[in-house]
């Protein structure tokens, strides 16, 4: 990076943005052989280059625009007017996926995505909301798009299973009063069995006593 007229006090730019995960970094003006350099920096540290031309900078943790000037004095002491401009510090976003990992084949999957003001989810969509119906295992993924900053990539696996097939044993088709009769569940595999008479729930698990 560099500093150069007519950058002056009178009216400031924005020189750079710097991406404060990334620091040190480099603040440079044209050099001149025998002069020296006085650098007033906002917002960081000088580590290196003190009166030089070219300074090492490292930068604190706060993001936001901060001024940077440096004079030079030449070698017969003259001291020229300072340069001044402006940086952004620049702290990268974190991409986060929210919505459900398991979902039965055919539903409807909505994922909310959180990732800054700049983002794109696999395909180039741009939008929070992302609505699809999976056929298969997918893993779906947010970049947050961060400009100077290293982009930041979340992953959301979602598993595809089988809706499960309900049905019972065969059941004798008249039952005496106060007969005890034993249910079993012998459809397709289930997370989740329950067992509902007359509208009521009965229990849960593969067998109903």
């Amino acid at each position: 990076m560099a500093l150069y007229a007519p950058f002056v006090s009178a009216q400031l730019s924005v020189l750079d943005t710097i991406c404060i995960v990334g620091n040190p970094s480099h603040l440079a003006v044209p050099g001149t052989p025998g002069s020296t350099y006085n650098w007033s920096v906002k917002g960081g540290s000088i580590i290196s280059g003190l009166s030089t031309n070219d300074i090492l900078v490292k930068w604190g943790g706060q993001p936001g625009f901060y001024t940077v000037s440096v004079t030079e004095t030449d070698s017969n002491g003259c001291v020229g007017d300072p340069v001044e401009a402006m940086v952004y510090l620049s702290l990268p976003e974190h991409a986060l996926i929210n919505g459900p990992d398991r979902v039965c084949r055919g539903e409807e999957v909505v994922l909310q995505g959180r990732a800054g003001g700049n983002f794109e989810w696999v395909g180039g969509k741009t939008k929070e909301t992302l609505r699809l119906i999976p056929q298969k295992d997918t893993l779906i993924y947010l970049v947050a798009l961060n400009g100077h900053c290293k982009n930041d990539t979340f992953y959301h696996r979602i598993s595809v299973v089988e809706p499960p097939i309900a049905s019972l044993h065969d059941l004798p088709d008249t039952i005496r009063v106060n007969t005890s009769v034993d249910f079993f569940y012998t459809g397709t595999s289930a997370e989740e069995v329950q067992w509902m008479i007359n509208d009521h729930e009965a229990g849960n698990g593969y067998y109903l006593a």
